[in-house]
């Protein structure tokens, strides 16, 4: 029987990570739980005050930026899959982390004492992406560049297909949404995280993760799928 894996994440992205789960011969499902609404005037007027630096922590808030006319010195993102979305936009990246934290972009950019940052980020981002960046010594500016929304209609179309046999998590809005609707714990269901800060936002609404990416990104998504292979998991780990 084929192996089904639940897949969370918002309509635009989905496929991105269906498809390589298709070419391993699972059934990716896709429900969901997670819809953008973007802020770009918001943004586009805190921008047009002018920075040394911009901070880009998803790909999500690329397209917000992309018709900003006013650029800084420099780009820094927090990972390859956020400098490979900004590039496309037209924009140059300065600086990517080896890791893609917050905790590593924090420290890659050193000390930025008396510069200022741009900072647009999710309304529900966690706030030691902020602490991190203030501790650079830069003055930060940080603007709701969107919010992640429940789409409707989530919780019916999560009941018609649970249970599934696989749960790709890529944040923590998408685990708590999931555990409200399928309230764990969960028989024959493993769990992948994106990331350490999604694992820990699963477990805090009862939702054991089996296993954590180590890149955070889609590819480290694809990555442990295809090292579980529709297997039953190997427990709680790190790959």
């Amino acid at each position: 029987m084929t192996c089904r894996v639940l897949i969370t994440r918002a309509a635009a992205d989905a496929e991105a990570l269906a498809a390589p789960i298709r070419a391993l011969g699972m059934q990716p499902v896709l429900v969901p739980l997670v819809q953008r609404v973007s802020y770009p005037e918001q943004v586009a007027a805190t921008a047009a005050r002018g920075h040394d630096g911009w901070v880009l922590t998803s790909a999500a808030v690329v397209g917000v930026l992309r018709d900003v006319s006013v650029r800084p010195a420099w780009i820094a993102a927090v990972g390859p899959a956020t400098a490979r979305a900004a590039e496309r936009a037209g924009l140059t990246v300065d600086l990517v982390p080896a890791r893609a934290t917050a905790a590593d972009l924090a420290e890659a950019l050193g000390d930025r004492s008396g510069q200022t940052v741009l900072y647009p980020r999710a309304a529900v981002a966690s706030p030691g992406t902020l602490e991190g960046l203030r501790a650079t010594g830069a003055v930060v500016e940080d603007v709701v560049a969107y919010d992640n929304v429940e789409p409707s209609g989530a919780g019916e179309a999560l009941a018609a297909v649970w249970p599934v046999d696989a749960v790709v998590l890529m944040s923590g809005s998408a685990a708590r949404r999931l555990a409200r609707h399928c309230p764990p714990p969960w028989e024959g269901v493993t769990v992948f995280a994106i990331g350490p800060r999604t694992a820990e936002a699963a477990g805090d609404v009862g939702i054991g993760v089996d296993v954590v990416a180590d890149e955070h990104t889609v590819a480290g998504g694809v990555g442990v799928v295809r090292a579980w292979g529709g297997g039953t998991g190997s427990g709680r780990e790190m790959l």
